[in-house]
């Protein structure tokens, strides 16, 4: 797999924190193959499928997001990363994203935040709320470097 992406933990506290964890290789790498446990032998068998040869994309927007409240309902902005599109867009850890494009942030899933945010050259138009504030912005997606 060419130029492969993960992720490598430096968190000092919460879930990713842990002197257990070194990182993640995540979905996109494990869905290019059929994933086989074979538990009595432990060990896990990788069998390449049609999206072997798909380039690995990242988000290209710089935002860290989660969902908060039982229900998914309400999308939170986790972190920011230093010179991306984000931090032009005037991001900020906290910020709670209202809509995208004019559609609430709740009618997204996971799937279709990451599809959404991994289209270089793309233009979206975010609705913020930071504390008591709501303003829009938009941000032009980049690979980020």
């Amino acid at each position: 797999i060419q130029k492969p992406l993960v992720r490598v933990s430096e968190d000092e506290k919460g879930e990713l924190a842990s002197a257990e964890f070194s990182g993640l290789i995540g979905g996109e790498l494990l869905r290019r193959f059929r994933v086989i446990f074979d538990y009595g032998n432990g060990i896990m068998i990788l069998e390449s499928n049609e999206h072997l040869a798909e380039p690995d994309e990242f988000d290209m927007s710089g935002i860290t997001f989660s969902y908060e409240s039982p229900g998914f309902e309400i999308l939170k902005v986790d972190g920011v990363r230093k010179n991306s599109p984000a931090t032009r867009a005037g991001l900020a850890a906290g910020d709670i994203v209202t809509a995208i494009d004019g559609k609430p942030a709740s009618k997204y899933n996971t799937n279709q935040l990451r599809k959404m945010f991994r289209q270089n050259g793309r233009r979206l138009l975010l609705e913020i709320r930071r504390g008591n504030k709501l303003f829009r912005t938009g941000i032009l997606l980049r690979r980020l470097v």
